[in-house]
């Protein structure tokens, strides 16, 4: 057996380009070897005299030993250790594919040797298998065996081996006992820092497949030990490899932070510590000494480190999260020096620098931003401070970063809205959401209070960090357009904006068009192009026609009776959303009564818009016929008398822009109108009146409805009337139409619409008269 034995080894050391499938043998043979080896010397150091050696080469059995011991004298005799090591020292000799078969089949012995069976995967072995004592010999020389031919193979050839070898010290990491376990991972560790000492060449990425393994392990061990050892590793080869003047860790970077970026997920309290610890010592160096690299290597190392930090500033511990977005100011302050001083060197690199500025700009912006929508009230205003202040001192005060600042904005803040939890709070203080002179006038049927938002909704991110977002857009903006003009971001506010508008919530909803309102009558309204009126108009009107009370068609559910929630949904289409048809209204009635916005927007758009707000009140006043809206607040009268509110303002200067000399077809359009508009005014009063007067309903609170609806109608007719009077000599003389419908309202039995009339007449048969009579006569 023993001649036997040492043929066999014989032959693997020199014929090993052959064997293929039978170092299968080998390595178990070898196996065999080395245990009886270690048997040996086990037993020479407790009893020497036992296990002495005799001074000939006799293959004879000593008697005064055991069959095992004697076995393991003779073999430790006869086959030394040079013999065993020759065989793993020469396979640096073997080629590409011999190799190959070299390192499968003595990691496949390995296995048999640790859990008894060869696993197929990463599957746990038996329980059976878990009781043995694992033996790693064929470990400890499949480590050799690598050392060996790391330095000695070209290192696409090596890359094959290491895959084969990684697999395998991964499956042992994850699957075989505590001992072995870290045996492996601390045997991975050495092997990195040997292979990143060598240079890396520039577009190559062996770094990164040579570490992968510490990511497999880290993302699917579940013991804690394991887990540190392997970022105590991670932190030794950055130490060594990625610090100094000339750091040989190149693509490795991905790796390292995939490593600790996974540590910020961890369910262990000290392992998340542990990383966060390893990952500020990175941030800390940027600071003080400037990044390991430049160029496309920049770009990599910042992204990683930069997505790592991003998985801490979300992580369960709350004072980890705060450190963490407070680190990203430090590190964006030595980003943009270094990405200026590379601009400054490279001049003439066209729009190479803005790709670099992007490539590591992006993930820290959007990583913060995320953060933005966190559950913590504290987390997300901090996010979003550092969100708007990062972007508001690194690109809005350098020139030529208009485009990057409109990406920012569509891909950077409008995304915050998507990604927070914005849920309607099912009570809602509704007079906060309706304009400041919306007129309530219509009783409630029950004697409830107003409702009122329920305390543990105050701190969500609706109502603690929705307002502060759009103001500090809004801010952001504003100094934007005040270094490129007033249209360089308009589009980019209009889409923020209508995400707000087309929110489910009508809180949100009625909030982005407060902002919109803003934006077009107190901000650069006047300035805007017919474009974006354009756009204003078809946002607006999708609003208004999606909160409108006669959108849905009833239908009856032929599966059975719906569940709860389906029947509210179904309920609220059916009724609308009141508060969000008020805030649309009043965003259109300001407008169109906006001088400046009436100039910027033309006679078309107004017309439009009038068109749009005349739509609204007429789907508000249908909404009392089938329903009754005696359940809605704001009631659907009371809608519909506030956009006959904004029809009467608007009037006025529908007149003034009325060209009567020279006609034009969308002047006729006007004055069809606004003789519209004023006889439906008119003759609904006296209808009203009427009805009225003749009998009264059988209902007390529909009765009360339409008595206060009458009494508020009374002063919209008598402002009209009196806006009327306002027009200067030469308007008033142009609705000369008016005068048989001023013979009809004089009928009324109310005396302030009766004195109105009779001031207006005074004046159009006194000054407006005499000047027709001048013109005659001339």
């Amino acid at each position: 057996h023993v001649r036997a034995a040492q043929t066999l080894l014989g032959v693997a050391a020199d014929s090993g380009e052959v064997l293929g499938g039978c170092w299968e043998i080998v390595f178990t043979v070898l196996g065999h070897v080395r245990r009886l080896r270690k048997l040996h010397e086990a037993a020479a150091e407790t009893t020497p005299d036992a296990a002495g050696e005799k001074d000939d080469d006799s293959y004879e059995i000593d008697a005064a030993l055991t069959a095992e011991q004697s076995n393991a004298r003779l073999v430790h005799r006869t086959i030394p250790e040079e013999m065993m090591d020759r065989i793993y020292q020469r396979s640096t000799l073997l080629s590409s594919r011999a190799g190959q078969d070299f390192f499968t089949f003595l990691c496949r012995v390995s296995e048999t040797e640790i859990f008894g069976h060869v696993q197929g995967g990463t599957t746990l072995p038996p329980p059976a298998a878990k009781k043995r004592s694992p033996d790693t010999s064929s470990l400890h020389s499949l480590i050799e065996a690598v050392h060996y031919n790391m330095d000695s193979r070209p290192r696409l050839v090596f890359g094959q081996i290491w895959k084969i070898v990684s697999d395998h010290l991964a499956r042992v990491a994850l699957t075989a006992d505590r001992s072995v376990s870290l045996f492996a991972v601390d045997s991975l560790r050495q092997l990195s820092i040997n292979y990143l000492k060598k240079e890396e060449l520039q577009e190559f990425q062996f770094q990164r497949r040579f570490l992968k393994p510490f990511t497999v392990i880290m993302k699917g061990s579940d013991d804690r030990n394991l887990r540190e050892l392997v970022l105590r590793s991670v932190a030794q080869i950055v130490i060594v490899c990625g610090q100094g003047r000339d750091p040989t860790l190149r693509s490795g970077w991905r790796s390292v932070f995939a490593v600790l970026g996974l540590a910020a997920a961890d369910r262990d309290a000290g392992v998340v510590a542990l990383g966060h610890e390893i990952l500020l010592r990175q941030v800390a160096a940027a600071r003080a000494r400037g990044f390991p690299h430049s160029g496309p290597l920049l770009s990599q190392y910042v992204v990683g480190l930069s997505t790592a930090l991003v998985g801490y500033a979300g992580c369960d511990a709350e004072a980890t999260c705060l450190h963490t977005i407070e680190q990203f100011v430090g590190l964006c302050e030595v980003l943009a020096k270094t990405l200026a001083g590379a601009q400054a060197e490279e001049p003439a690199a066209g729009g190479g620098g803005q790709s670099l500025e992007l490539e590591t700009w992006w993930p820290i912006l959007l990583g913060i931003s995320q953060r933005v929508g966190d559950d913590r009230i504290n987390v997300r205003q901090k996010a979003l401070h550092v969100l708007i202040d990062l972007i508001v001192k690194n690109f809005t005060d350098s020139e030529d970063q208009l485009q990057i600042l409109q990406l920012i904005f569509r891909g950077i803040l409008v995304p915050v809205l998507d990604n927070a939890e914005m849920e309607e709070e099912m009570d809602i203080n509704i007079r906060s959401l309706l304009p400041l002179s919306f007129t309530t006038f219509v009783p409630s049927r029950h004697s409830s209070s107003t409702p009122t938002r329920a305390a543990s909704s105050e701190q969500d991110w609706l109502h603690t960090t929705f307002d502060p977002f759009l103001d500090g857009c809004l801010r952001l903006s504003t100094k934007i357009m005040s270094r490129y003009g007033d249209g360089a971001m308009t589009d980019e506010l209009l889409t923020l904006l209508n995400h707000c508008v087309l929110s489910p919530s009508d809180t949100v909803a009625v909030k982005g068009l407060h902002r919109l309102q803003a934006m077009l009558v107190d901000g650069p309204g006047a300035r805007i192009a017919p474009k974006t009126w354009q756009a204003v108009n078809h946002m607006l009107r999708r609003c208004i026609l999606e909160s409108s009370p006669t959108k849905v068609v009833r239908r009856g559910s032929a599966a059975g009776d719906p569940d709860r929630l389906d029947v509210r949904e179904a309920e609220m289409s059916r009724q609308g959303r009141p508060v969000v048809a008020c805030a649309a209204i009043e965003v259109v009635g300001q407008v169109i009564q906006n001088k400046a916005c009436v100039e910027s927007m033309g006679k078309e758009m107004f017309v439009v818009l009038m068109q749009g707000l005349s739509l609204a009140i007429g789907h508000w006043e249908h909404a009392v016929e089938f329903s009754g809206g005696s359940q809605l607040r704001p009631h659907p009268l009371e809608i519909a008398f506030h956009g006959e509110k904004h029809i009467v303002h608007a009037l006025k200067a529908l007149v003034a822009m009325i060209e009567e000399r020279e006609m034009s077809d969308k002047d006729s359009e006007m004055r069809s109108m606004l003789m519209g508009h004023t006889r439906s005014i008119f003759g609904t009063y006296l209808s009203k009146e009427t009805a009225l007067g003749e009998n009264s309903l059988d209902d007390p609170f529909e009765e009360a409805c339409r008595v206060a609806e009458f009494g508020h109608l009374n002063g919209l007719v008598v402002e009209l009337l009196e806006g009327f009077n306002e027009l200067d000599d030469t308007h008033l003389f142009m609705i000369s139409w008016l005068y048989p419908i001023l013979s009809d309202l004089i009928q009324t039995n109310n005396k302030a619409v009766r004195s109105a009339i009779q001031v207006l007449i005074s004046r159009i048969f006194g000054n407006v008269l005499s000047i027709k009579q001048a013109g005659g006569t001339n």
